[in-house]
């Protein structure tokens, strides 16, 4: 075994170095990582995976791992990063790497093993992918990254084998399995139940079927069948088209036959035994499972008590009698057992006819009433997982040489908790310093299996947090108004947010949420789930201080005319506010006024700007504004910056501008709204007989302007109107 894993791992040491800066987080020892391998570690690192579990599990489903890492050196070490590898049958290719479904990266710190220590880790990790490329049997090794003082090392354990299944192979019988027949038949019939367990169809599924005598390679007799689309969830009953005929060499008193079943491609294998001879096989078949008020095969609650039937059917070419058969039965979650009521069943009297001869126990009992219908306990503490009945059935007088059941019958079941889960988490990527960040997300009882039907209560709480620098700024938490049924989900409430603290520091934070956070009295929280592990979600965003944005409003010209007309020359009023419509205050700042004119210098227009004048405000809190009533003339010449000659303003069409921090001097949260624009008609001024100008009198300008009274800071805040 030694040698079998040190040549497997030989093959991919250098595959394991190149992987090692892509499952790193960021180290500060300067030291070469140092790759070793399981049981043949040279440095006292060994990596051991004892157990996974289920060992037959649907694509994307969760696989838990239990890994022993054992510390040989007499120093301690810590364990950065736990993940599994996906290996091929031939553990010479590495398919992917499965990091484990671990709690937020804000929570996860190293696991320190002492010196000449040893720690058993527990994992759950999202077993391979949901892509159908991946079915079939697969090895897992777990890979630890480990570091000490004298670096990183890179530890791999011996691989076990997985097989991820799409399908699932559910009571199986084959008729008979003592040849011949009654009838003097020599050929089997079968059939099985194939359970899609996925949400996604299965197309490409067949069964084959392989007979050959015990102990021997030498093809008896084979066939296959081709299933048809098996959509999400659907169960199919499948019966042989035609029976599996043994060939007549084979037929010799004494001799055992192996009829092996595979579904392809899930690689799912079950064998049946058959016997040549005289005499009874008693079976157990038809295994009922039934949840209180569902069907058979539904999934079962934590809590439940469990109605479970079955029959006894002989499958032999001869009477099956017992003065008292004794049926006992057992059953176990993992590595839990199961009580079941009545363990032990005791049929006095049983002749069951050749060939088919049945009698039901439980579900519809065909045994006197005075034999209590047998029922499964599941213990409210029960995890999520994969269950087995087993059923002990003493031998009749008949079965002493033709009894197939080299091991106990089972049937498997499956029970279920719900999965509390975040699903369509938002937050705006930016949040303003002050300001309330509003939470978008669904609180979701997510569905792992089409069967699954576990409820979560009403009451679940939901955290938010804001986090800066491990520090928390700020906290929310509500809890849901009703009970979620399997698939179902709930919005937060339409008020739910976060608010940043005005005292919080610009730069990057997270938004952390949680559904059923853990408290100390129970640290997985109010709800068992079948996976604590995907309850966080965690978003990063920015914390920005709020900026002003300046804007010019109500901008108006005292003048006649539409557009109005300005006189060259003449004073003319202008009133307008400048208004703070941004978050933050604005610093003290100039705003500027200008004239935007067209000359023609020959076939070539050219537009200039000349400044008329200059206002300022003092600081401008949120959604504060000053109003500005100022007395504006345009003269006939002016001297451009740039240009040697003046410039004199020709009458027609122009523009007046009016430009909010014309100088850029105070940092806005958009800096093209700043102008406003307002078009103007100039016409030169009115002249005398003799062709002198007549002076213009504040009568030609002159309007009423009601303006508001003004704040102690020069400044005027608008107020919303009384109701």
């Amino acid at each position: 075994m030694r040698d079998q894993v040190a040549r497997s791992s030989s093959r991919l040491a250098i595959l394991w170095a190149l992987l090692l800066n892509a499952i790193a987080p960021p180290a500060s020892a300067a030291h070469d990582p140092v790759v070793t391998f399981g049981e043949s570690a040279p440095i006292g690192l060994h990596v051991h995976l004892r157990d996974l579990r289920p060992r037959i599990l649907a694509p994307g489903e969760l696989v838990t791992a239990r890994v022993l890492l054992q510390n040989d050196r007499d120093e301690a070490v810590e364990v950065e990063t736990l993940h599994l590898l996906v290996l091929s049958p031939d553990e010479k290719t590495v398919l992917e790497i499965l990091p484990p479904e671990a709690p937020a990266p804000s929570e996860i710190a190293p696991e320190v093993i002492a010196p000449r220590g040893q720690r058993l880790l527990t994992r759950s990790f999202r077993a391979v992918t949901s892509r159908a490329s991946f079915v079939g049997r697969w090895r897992l090794a777990a890979l630890a990254r480990v570091r000490s003082s004298q670096g990183i090392h890179l530890s791999i354990s011996p691989a076990r084998e997985i097989t991820v299944a799409r399908l699932r192979m559910h009571h199986l019988t084959v008729f008979p399995t003592v040849l011949p027949d009654c009838q003097g038949a020599t050929a089997v019939g079968f059939e099985l139940e194939i359970h899609n367990v996925t949400f996604n169809p299965v197309d490409d599924a067949q069964l084959l079927y392989e007979l050959r005598e015990r102990g021997s390679q030498a093809l008896l007799a084979s066939g296959r069948l081709q299933l048809g689309r098996l959509a999400a969830g659907e169960r199919w009953r499948i019966r042989s088209v035609e029976p599996v005929a043994v060939p007549t060499p084979a037929l010799i008193p004494g001799r055992r036959l192996v009829l092996d079943f595979l579904l392809q491609p899930e690689a799912l294998a079950e064998r049946r035994f058959l016997v040549i001879g005289t005499g009874a096989d008693v079976k157990v078949e038809d295994v009922s499972i039934a949840p209180p008020d569902q069907a058979p095969g539904d999934s079962i609650l934590p809590g439940e008590t469990v109605a479970l039937g079955f029959t006894l059917i002989n499958r032999g070419n001869q009477q099956g009698t017992s003065p008292m058969l004794e049926v006992r039965l057992s059953a176990r979650a993992g590595e839990t057992l199961l009580r079941v009521e009545p363990d032990t069943i005791r049929l006095p009297n049983v002749a069951l006819a050749p060939c088919g001869g049945s009698l039901r126990i439980g579900v519809t009992s065909e045994v006197p009433s005075n034999i209590p219908a047998p029922q499964l306990f599941i213990p409210p503490e029960a995890e999520e997982g994969e269950a087995i009945v087993q059923f002990h059935v003493g031998r009749t007088a008949e079965e002493a040489t033709t009894d197939t059941d080299e091991e106990p019958p089972r049937a498997s079941f499956h029970i279920d908790l719900p999965n509390l889960r975040l699903l369509d988490a938002s937050v705006p990527p930016e949040i303003l310093l002050g300001q309330s960040a509003s939470l978008r997300f669904r609180v979701a009882n997510v569905r792992d299996h089409p069967h699954d039907r576990a409820p979560a209560p009403a009451g679940v709480r939901v955290r938010a947090e804001l986090i800066q620098k491990g520090r928390q700024l700020a906290q929310a938490e509500f809890r849901t108004r009703r009970p979620l049924e399997a698939g179902r989900s709930e919005l937060p409430p339409g008020d739910f947010a976060l608010r940043v603290p005005a005292q919080a520091e610009e730069g990057p934070a997270l938004v952390r949420l949680e559904v059923d956070p853990p408290t100390e009295e129970r640290p997985r929280g109010d709800v068992r789930e079948s996976n604590e592990a995907d309850n966080t979600v965690e978003l990063p965003i920015q914390l920005k201080t709020p900026l002003p944005d300046l804007v010019v409003e109500a901008a108006r010209l005292l003048a006649p005319g539409d557009p109005p007309t300005l006189v060259i020359g003449a004073p003319t009023a202008l009133f307008f506010l400048i208004a703070n419509r941004g978050e933050g205050a604005a610093d003290p700042a100039t705003h500027e006024i200008t004239l935007a004119f067209t000359i023609t210098i020959g076939p070539f227009p050219l537009q200039l700007h000349a400044p008329l004048r200059t206002v300022e405000t003092p600081r401008l809190g949120r959604g504060r504004f000053t109003p500005f009533l100022v007395t504006l003339s345009v003269p006939p010449v002016v001297q451009l910056p740039g240009l040697l000659l003046p410039i004199p303003i020709p009458p027609g069409p122009a523009m007046l501008r009016i430009t909010a921090d014309s100088r850029r001097s105070v940092e806005e949260t958009n800096e093209d709204n700043n102008t406003t624009q307002i078009p103007v008609v100039l016409v030169p001024p009115p002249s005398t007989a003799n062709g002198s100008t007549l002076p213009l009198t504040d009568s030609h300008w002159k309007q009423s302007v009601s303006i508001p009274p003004r704040g102690r800071d020069h400044t005027w805040e608008e107020k919303s109107p009384p109701e």
